[in-house]
């Protein structure tokens, strides 16, 4: 996997894990537990900034994912 400059940056040397789950079509990792990395490329793409703006209009209304970083390259 090769995460976004500022993604890999925080990952530093936290090993990403794989989930099979989804259909979004966007790659989805499991980071050190209870944080996730979701990448959308091509048709993915808009989907998952879609889905961060989304959740960033929830924060502080509702129970939500935290969004800790979003990046469009």
């Amino acid at each position: 996997m090769r995460a976004p400059g500022a993604i890999a940056a925080w990952l530093g040397d936290r090993r990403p894990v794989v989930v099979e789950d989804g259909q979004s079509g966007a790659e989805v990792f499991r980071v050190d537990g209870d944080c996730f990395l979701k990448v959308g490329r091509g048709p993915a793409a808009p989907l998952v900034a879609d889905e961060a703006a989304r959740l960033a209009w929830l924060s502080g209304r509702v129970p939500a994912a935290r969004i800790v970083a979003a990046v469009e390259e």
